[in-house]
């Protein structure tokens, strides 16, 4: 389980993240780069002419941990990608696309299009060529700030829930429709609301869920800038944080508690009067 944190930031992403099925959209673009998220092999084998071949797996460990910033940016730097050119995102499937599109908003990429059409309908598909794959080593320094306002560490999550009121909320139900909350992962993400503060915290299982549903908040409210925590739980539960347990809040806890200890002085005076008239 991994932690996403929607709180209220100055900056927004509105512009910075889209996703499109409009081919005038792509045409209309200034000299963009293509990302392919197919696995290398199928990228390099044939795709738009240039474009780079960045499957999910290259931003990840092999246990499904988020590789290190610092590594993600010689990644960008190996592929030779220009921060300041926008990425339009293709090919894989819907959660590929978005979640190769999330790192690449993390590092910093000033503009990022997901094209949420069939690949075959990207403008500059019919020009096939080979997709290219990551030299061994940088061809330039990626150098744009990264946007590590959206990036929320340990300490963040537990000031979220260690101060003020919190209420966990119902997830949008428009989400499961659109079918990427099913089966297993139905319970999650949680979604939780600081009530003094008005911001959110967005619980998910893993690295790869988190930036698919930071992703997937953004291009629904760009208005609603979020955090992401990419170390996740690792064995931790979600109240080692200071959360609330499931539908119940701090209150019901401590009223629980103290009902816990007035029965047992009860039963301390109890059996020491019994004493007494023995």
């Amino acid at each position: 389980m991994l932690l996403l944190a929607v709180l209220t930031l100055s900056r927004q992403a509105a512009g910075a993240i889209s996703a499109t099925t409009h081919p005038n959209v792509i045409v209309a673009l200034e000299s963009p780069v293509f990302v392919d998220t197919r696995e290398a092999d199928t990228c390099a084998g044939g795709s738009v002419e240039g474009a780079l071949c960045m499957a999910p797996s290259q931003f990840l460990h092999p246990d499904g941990a988020s590789a290190s910033f610092r590594d993600i940016n010689w990644l960008a730097g190996a592929f030779g990608l220009e921060p300041a050119r926008t990425a339009v995102v293709f090919g894989g499937g819907e959660s590929d696309k978005d979640f190769v599109a999330g790192m690449l908003f993390l590092l910093g990429q000033s503009r990022v299009v997901v094209w949420q059409g069939d690949a075959e309908a990207l403008p500059g598909s019919r020009i096939r060529g080979a997709g290219r794959l990551r030299s061994m080593l940088r061809s330039r320094f990626y150098t744009d700030p990264m946007r590590d306002e959206y990036i929320a560490l340990d300490d963040d999550v537990r000031s979220f829930f260690g101060t003020g009121t919190v209420t966990r909320l119902e997830y949008p139900q428009s989400f499961e429709e659109a079918g990427w909350l099913s089966g297993p992962q139905r319970d999650t993400p949680l979604l939780y609301r600081h009530d003094g503060e008005g911001s959110l915290l967005l619980l998910a299982r893993d690295t790869r869920e988190a930036v698919v549903h930071l992703v997937r908040l953004l291009l629904r409210d760009p208005t609603a800038p979020a955090r992401v925590h990419l170390d996740g739980l690792r064995g931790r539960s979600v109240e080692s944080f200071g959360a609330p347990r499931a539908g119940l809040g701090r209150i019901p806890w401590l009223a629980a508690g103290l009902g816990a200890v007035a029965i047992l002085c009860i039963a301390f005076m109890a059996r020491a009067m019994a004493g007494r008239r023995g």
